[in-house]
């Protein structure tokens, strides 16, 4: 199947995002699996400027570009070659262009002698495809493939999921956009989600940031890993009710994909004594920390330097083995070096 769209776009970074959008759609409604490079999709990018108000210029052919980096690279490269051209005077001639990903540099294939480089006849042996929509008033074409039963049995696209995201989930757009993107990730925060009375915030920002590092570093993807949807959901749960804080949320989920530990993640919280300090021995340890560090403490009333305040929360963040909850700590700590 080749697609053909208009000259709408400016750039190659637009010209990328729209690539990646269609081979999100088209990963998404089953038709390839969008991975450019075992050569399932590739690019013919279409370049030509001209300056404000005059018609489109002379454009030139960047033949058979086979990732993302490679297409938005070739189209600001070629952009820049012809306004140099142009601006020495010069004229861009109409011609098929390759790509060196070595040089990062487009070359000359071949001239395009006639403006028609392709020529199409019909195929005898294929018949007319006549398409009709039945959802459209006074539609005529009965007994030919009806557009609008076809489109009522393609999945949700990546647009509607990401709008889905934001509105049910209260997710931000770059979040949403992540998740739209990888079918197994967003199956993967579904499951999660699946107890409505979590945070979404909360299990997109484990997931993104401390659950992908961890897959990262062992060279796996969500669809293998070791830490199963139903113990994430433990491991968000033990944090959201304050049980566990952050840093902790971070070493169970590097104990059972790293060290490949077998335990649940209460079972490891609960051996490796690393509930959540209460209030009152996170205030004894503050404390303590400020009646070590005087100089310190004297320094900061002076100058209230973040950085000081800083130093005195790690100090507190150490004595605690990182189970004291740095907010309440925070906020503990400002109104102790306010009186």
């Amino acid at each position: 199947m080749e697609l053909v769209f208009a000259p709408g776009l400016r750039n190659g970074e637009e010209a990328a995002a729209m690539v990646k959008e269609v081979a999100l759609i088209l990963t998404r409604i089953g038709t390839c699996n969008g991975r450019m490079h075992e050569g399932a999709l590739r690019v013919d990018a279409n370049i030509s400027v001209h300056r404000p108000d005059e018609p489109l210029g002379t454009r030139t052919e960047v033949k058979n570009l086979g990732s993302i980096g490679s297409l938005l690279k070739a189209v600001d490269y070629e952009i820049q070659r012809q306004i140099d051209i142009l601006e020495s005077g010069g004229n861009v001639t109409s011609e098929t262009r390759s790509f060196d990903t070595h040089t990062q540099e487009t070359i000359s294939m071949r001239d395009k002698e006639v403006i028609q480089d392709y020529r199409f006849m019909p195929e005898p042996n294929l018949l007319p495809l006549r398409l009709h929509d039945s959802s459209e008033p006074n539609c005529q074409y009965d007994g030919s493939l009806d557009i609008s039963k076809v489109r009522a049995k393609i999945p949700e696209l990546p647009e509607a999921t990401r709008q889905k995201l934001i509105r049910d989930y209260g997710l931000s757009l770059e979040n949403a956009f992540l998740l739209a993107s990888k079918d197994d990730l967003l199956d993967y925060f579904m499951a999660v989600m699946s107890n409505t009375k979590r945070s979404s915030k909360l299990v997109c920002n484990l997931l993104l940031n401390n659950l992908l590092e961890a897959l990262n570093s062992i060279n796996t993807d969500i669809t293998n890993s070791p830490l199963s949807a139903s113990a994430f959901g433990e491991i968000v749960d033990l944090q959201q009710s304050c049980r566990i804080v952050t840093n902790i949320s971070q070493q169970v989920i590097s104990a059972i994909c790293i060290e490949r530990d077998s335990r649940s993640p209460t079972q490891i919280v609960l051996d490796n004594n690393w509930l959540q300090l209460s209030n009152d021995v996170m205030e004894e340890i503050v404390e303590k920390i400020l009646a070590d560090n005087l100089e310190l403490v004297e320094k900061y009333k002076k100058s209230k330097k973040k950085k000081l305040l800083n130093a005195l929360m790690g100090k507190i963040n150490k004595a605690s083995d990182n189970r004291a909850n740095m907010k309440i700590v925070n906020d503990v700590l400002l109104k102790k070096l306010s009186s």
